[in-house]
This record gives structure tokens, C-alpha cells and sequence, in this order.
């Protein structure tokens, strides 16, 4: 029977240095209200409208709809997301949230994507309903947002660029429609140029793949990218990404309706169907 205030966590794998307990079943995880193995962890979630860091604990990003925090681990760190769901609405849809962003990365893994690794889905129950979720995911140390790392000359133009063809053509040949593909997305490494692509709360997998996808992820990576857009379209680079993705298109349709595409105001259903783009077979 669930108690009035429990966290169901779901593990992919083992994770040393967070506080835990097997289920009867040796497939579930869970943290209760009364364990106090990690005080300032279980106040952060159980405060989760006014949460509580502890001194180790560092606070990533606060908004109305997520709360993510580095919460330190034995042998690292982990990065932890937190949704709260304050309408009754949200709550009875509570998979669209954290564990849909979870099982999207599990996939977008075996596909081979640069991903990081979705450690565990948590619920967070009050008397049998759902009333916030989270997602327990990889700490990327050491990687900043593609658009930080251009912006403070860390990275040259040529070098974001090669980033973000290598980023688009990866979810391209997946068959992986983002649907939030933005350069705060694109994570790089800059000493190694290795990539990393978050946020996969919105994502679907297209299949069979379709041209379509790639001016949709092309035309939404630039409509969001003001700093950079007018320089790479200034150069050959949609030519380049046409190349190297193996667009079977036709290079000047394809190039238009990326430039199109990158100024329209495009509902969330638009960019989930692949609508508004001429077929380029």
C-alpha cells in the first residue's frame, strides 16, 4: 500500500552513493519520507514548491515547471530534474513529463545518439496520486551550451558549426524529431568537440525516416539561434549539412525550406506532423 508521502524510483542500473532500498521484487527503488540517509536530497524533493540545497547541492535551474539540481554521489555526481504538477490535469497526465523524457533518452541511446545516461524515473505520491515527477540523469562536467562556448570565443564559428551538423545529421539519420533542438541543447566538450544533446521531453522517433525531418530540425535549431543564424546562412554551411546528412532531396529545395521554416511561428502539432514542408524526395 502506498503511504501518504512516498518516492517511487525507478532504476535502469545500480547507483552507488544515493540512498535507496530494494523492493520485494529487486526492480524498484525507493526513498520515504522519514529516511534520513540524505536529509537535504529528500527536503528537496519533498519541499519541492520552496525546495531546500543542501551545502553540497548545486542549484542548475529553477523555473515554474522544472527544478534541477547537481546532487553530489560517491563516485560523482548526478544531475536531478524535478517537475512539480500543480494542477489536477497535470498530475492525471503525468507520463508526458519526466517519464516520458526518461524513456525517450533510453531510446535515443540504443540508438546510438550522444545522449546522457538516464539513470532512474522517480514519482512522488500523495495517498496514490501523482503529484511530481523526476528524472535522475548524467552529470555532463566539463560541457557547456554550444551558443555559451561561441558566444565567450571559446569555440570558433567553424567549430559550432561542425557541432551543430554533427548534432542534426545524428537525429536525422535516427529518425529522431527533438521538437526542441536549440543551441542551450547541444551540449560540447571543448577540448574533445564530443557532443551531447539534452532534453528529450518532446522527442518522437520518425520511421521511416523522412527529408522533412531534417528542414524541421534545421529551420527550428536556427529560428533559435539569433546570434549565429545570419553567419552560418551567410556561408556555405547548409550546403555542408545537406552533404554530409545524405539528404536525398534536392540541395536548393532543401535549402529554401530550411530558410523558411527558420522564420515561422510553428505550433507544437505542426512540428510533430513535419507539416509546412514541401516534399523533397
Amino acid at each position: 500500500m502506498i503511504g501518504p508521502r512516498t518516492v517511487h524510483l525507478i532504476y535502469s542500473r545500480d547507483l552507488t552513493g544515493l540512498p535507496m532500498d530494494s523492493a520485494p521484487d529487486g526492480t524498484r527503488f525507493y526513498w520515504v519520507n522519514d529516511d534520513v540517509r540524505d536529509a537535504a536530497l529528500l527536503d528537496a524533493q519533498f519541499d519541492f514548491y520552496k525546495p531546500t540545497i543542501g551545502p553540497t547541492q548545486q542549484l542548475m535551474k529553477q523555473a515554474r515547471k522544472r527544478f534541477v539540481f547537481r546532487q553530489p554521489t560517491a563516485d560523482g555526481s548526478v544531475v536531478i530534474k524535478l517537475f512539480p504538477l500543480r494542477s489536477f490535469v497535470s498530475r492525471v497526465q503525468y507520463p508526458k513529463y519526466a517519464y516520458r523524457e526518461f524513456y525517450n533518452m533510453r531510446i535515443a541511446a540504443d540508438l546510438n545518439l550522444p545522449v546522457p545516461d538516464a539513470i532512474g524515473y522517480l514519482e512522488k505520491r500523495w495517498f496514490g496520486l501523482v503529484t511530481s515527477v523526476g528524472l535522475v540523469q548524467q552529470d555532463l562536467k566539463g560541457y557547456a551550451e554550444l551558443s555559451d562556448l561561441f558566444k565567450t570565443d571559446r569555440i570558433s564559428l567553424e567549430r559550432f558549426s561542425t557541432a551543430a551538423t554533427n548534432a542534426l545529421s545524428k537525429l536525422y539519420w535516427a529518425g529522431a524529431n527533438h521538437l526542441d533542438i536549440r543551441t542551450a541543447n547541444v551540449l560540447m566538450h571543448p577540448d574533445t568537440d564530443d557532443i551531447q544533446i539534452i532534453d528529450w521531453q518532446y522527442a518522437s522517433f520518425v520511421s521511416p525516416r523522412t527529408s522533412g525531418l531534417l528542414e524541421h530540425l534545421t529551420g527550428y535549431f536556427l529560428r533559435h539561434a539569433p546570434r549565429q543564424r545570419k553567419l552560418l546562412l551567410d556561408t556555405n554551411w547548409l550546403s555542408q549539412l545537406h552533404a554530409a546528412s545524405g539528404h536525398k532531396g534536392d540541395q536548393h529545395s532543401f535549402e529554401s525550406n530550411v530558410r523558411n521554416l527558420s522564420i515561422s511561428k510553428l505550433r507544437m502539432s505542426q512540428r510533430t506532423r513535419l507539416s509546412l514542408v514541401l516534399p523533397t524526395t
